[in-house]
């Protein structure tokens, strides 16, 4: 019992720690990125979610989150490359979504859920209307 008490500290530890280093990540440096993905939302940093993850992402573009995102080939495949090329090494299982993550749930934990339905916020990823520098990366605020 003890050894599990311990490992359930240092798992939690290890994810305060993952989301501490989250608040600053390398901006998107790739203009394609920016212009394409920026033109319906922020455009993420690579370093939010893993390489799986921005594979299912741009594998499944005609359905993204609803909408059709789908790019042609050549611009696809050159934001993807560099998604994947850029990508977190946070451990754990693939997501299409950076706010289904265990980083990002523990930095919001503290949030009240009716937060999420304000009409300035929107949605949980709109990181940018809380975090005023994250299409920067810096979402220290």
């Amino acid at each position: 019992m003890r050894n599990l008490l311990l490992g359930m500290i240092l798992l939690t530890s290890a994810n305060a720690a993952l989301a501490e280093d989250l608040e600053e990540v390398p901006p998107v440096a790739n203009e394609m990125a920016k212009k394409e993905c920026g033109a319906c939302h922020m455009a993420y940093q690579p370093a939010l979610l893993s390489a799986q993850s921005w594979q299912m992402i741009f594998g499944g573009l005609a359905d993204h989150f609803g909408d059709d995102a789908s790019l042609a080939d050549s611009v696809r495949k050159e934001i993807a490359d560099y998604y994947i090329a850029n990508a977190g090494t946070i451990g754990g299982t693939a997501s299409s979504r950076i706010t289904e993550t265990g980083w990002w749930r523990d930095a919001h934990e503290e949030i009240k859920a009716s937060r999420w339905t304000r009409p300035e916020i929107k949605f949980k990823g709109n990181c940018i209307a809380c975090h005023e520098t994250a299409d920067e990366g810096a979402y220290e605020d």
